[in-house]
């Protein structure tokens, strides 16, 4: 299942304050206060405005992604294109879909067993891409819009095989 953790305001004693009060405090020091004046004022610790100003610690927090920004969009289009073929692909098609661009890759991916990613995975990658894929269950559709002979079936095939050659 997916992680929820989605934390209230207040119910921890770090990092309690917003990115925008966060940016205040930065911009406040930029003006003269002092980091101890800026900690009493935002109630945020010394420490943690200091690092903000001199651009300590940027780096995002958790796992570091497996695939670039553009192989996922790659992997997005590929998986819009054989929507609009009317072949719509499964959780389970794309995790295979990604096992078998990592092993055409070359790579190993130590988080991923036999390199298929997990139902985590793909539900996170659906997530970060929810602009350009859905996931929907099953619907019962009229025989006119399921028409999808086997010229389709034949062209799908041959234009995924250009596409996988490169």
């Amino acid at each position: 299942m997916v992680r929820n953790r989605k934390r209230k305001l207040g119910s921890r004693k770090y990092r309690d304050y917003t990115d925008s009060k966060l940016k205040d405090a930065v911009e406040a020091m930029e003006n003269g206060l002092s980091s101890r004046q800026a900690e009493a004022q935002f109630r945020i610790p010394r420490r943690t405005i200091l690092n903000q100003l001199h651009g300590q610690h940027g780096k995002q927090v958790g796992h570091p992604i497996i695939l670039m920004r553009y192989e996922e969009t790659s992997i997005v289009n590929h998986l819009s294109i054989c929507a609009d073929w009317g072949m719509p692909l499964s959780m389970m098609d794309l995790r295979i879909t990604v096992r078998n661009y990592l092993n055409r890759c070359g790579m190993k991916v130590d988080a991923f067993i036999d390199n298929l990613p997990g139902r985590e995975w793909a539900l996170l990658f659906t997530e970060r891409n929810k602009d350009q894929l859905s996931l929907r269950l099953c619907q019962n559709i009229k025989r006119a819009r399921a028409a999808v002979g086997p010229a389709d079936i034949s062209a799908y095939f041959e234009h995924l095989q250009v596409t996988l050659e490169g």
